[in-house]
């Protein structure tokens, strides 16, 4: 018998989230069960440290700054760690192929397979899909405003136009495993999955087993080869142009004097400086 803890996001998919309740208990009724609701920012890294020990599977079901905050959580965790997608981006399940149905999740979760996934580490913050610096910050901000309204992929197309309307590059001092670099950047992003803001497949090329980061930078240019870039991001087209560079390391460091927000998996977590590296623990995640 397992002993499953279901952390719920109350908020994400417009509120969705606890109309599952029902089902989830229906699907694990030979199980023992629990269920724990967020009320507020940073309660489900909270929540996974409280209650890590006394489960074998912890199952997220949000989005991926809900699932983030649970993996901040698990620290030694040696149970399984599942998914259920249903917030606004839910770009690490698309790395692991993880269909958003209820039902499909459900499975995935009885059945219980797992790989074992690399954490990764931005300053004092665990994290499991992508970190980023640059535009993303003003998109997140710009989906705040409408993604109770407007879901998914939409929302952040919409916020990404907004942002680009308005955005003027950073200089920015980078360390690639000790080597220097210093550029005007759109963005850079630190992948260990390979999606991010709803499905642009950002950094391709990035394994979630490899034990390495996977880093990807677009540096300065007009707007209009920014939308064209933009564009490219979706298929991941963007690897091999002109204005992006593409490197593997172990250890990424950037700062600025400009003040560059942090996005660690949708979750604005402060400004740069930064350090990123990955966790010499690993974690198993359910998957299909």
């Amino acid at each position: 018998m397992r002993k499953i803890l279901f952390i719920i996001n109350p908020v994400a998919g417009k509120g969705i989230t606890k109309e599952m309740i029902p089902e989830i208990k229906r699907n694990f009724k030979d199980d023992v069960v629990d269920i724990k609701i967020t009320k507020n920012v940073g309660d489900a890294t909270q929540i996974a440290k409280t209650y890590s020990e006394s489960y074998s599977d912890i199952i997220s079901v949000g989005g991926d700054g809900t699932l983030t905050e649970i993996v901040d959580g698990l620290k030694d965790y040696k149970g399984k760690l599942g998914i259920i997608p249903a917030g606004t981006g839910n770009d690490f399940a698309r790395s692991l192929n993880i269909e958003h149905s209820l039902f499909t999740c459900l499975e995935i979760i009885k059945n219980g397979k797992t790989k074992k996934c690399d954490i990764l580490k931005v300053n004092d913050h665990r994290f499991i899909n992508v970190a980023s610096f640059g535009i993303d910050g003003q998109v997140i901000i710009e989906t705040d405003k409408i993604k109770h309204k407007i879901k998914g992929t939409t929302a952040y197309v919409i916020s990404s136009l907004k942002a680009i309307r308005k955005f003027e590059p950073y200089k920015v001092k980078l360390s690639i495993d000790g080597k220097t670099l210093e550029r005007e950047i759109v963005l850079v992003a630190v992948g260990n999955g390979q999606y991010f803001g709803g499905g642009m497949q950002v950094t391709p090329r990035a394994k979630i087993d490899d034990g390495q980061l996977d880093v990807v930078l677009a540096n300065k240019t007009s707007k209009i080869n920014l939308i064209k870039l933009f564009l490219k991001l979706f298929k991941g087209e963007h690897i091999g142009d002109a204005l992006v560079e593409h490197y593997k390391c172990l250890e990424f460091k950037i700062e600025s004097h400009e003040d560059l927000y942090i996005n660690a998996d949708g979750n604005l977590i402060g400004k740069v400086p930064a350090s990123i590296s990955v966790e010499n623990e690993k974690i198993q995640v359910i998957i299909p």
